[in-house]
């Protein structure tokens, strides 16, 4: 496989995202921490299957923060997981689907 025009093989590729995801765990979960105090909050999911099974990409975003999730449901609960139980902001969505109230 060639990435970026680098040769490399499947076991590399796998190799550098483990190490990727490792160095930036901490602005990761620093970035989640902020999300529940934020006045204004877009949310959007997008969904596909993996091996046969479903798999949703959360994107939360403010003017100044961005904030990516992978979560086998697309229902509130991954939201609860990510917000907490009560976010007081406001939530916007290009999706009608997502609730409004998801405590």
């Amino acid at each position: 496989m060639t990435i970026f025009g680098i040769d490399m093989c499947v076991g590399s590729a796998c190799n550098l995202h483990e190490e990727v995801s490792i160095a930036l765990s901490s602005s990761y979960e620093e970035i989640k921490g902020e999300l529940p105090q934020q006045p204004v909050l877009n949310v959007d999911e997008t969904g596909w299957r993996t091996m046969g099974k479903p798999i949703w990409l959360w994107t939360l975003v403010t003017p100044k923060l961005a904030f990516f999730t992978l979560d086998s449901s697309r229902g509130a609960k991954t939201l609860t997981k990510v917000l907490g139980e009560v976010f007081k902001g406001i939530q916007g969505s290009a999706s009608r689907n997502l609730p409004v109230n998801f405590s």
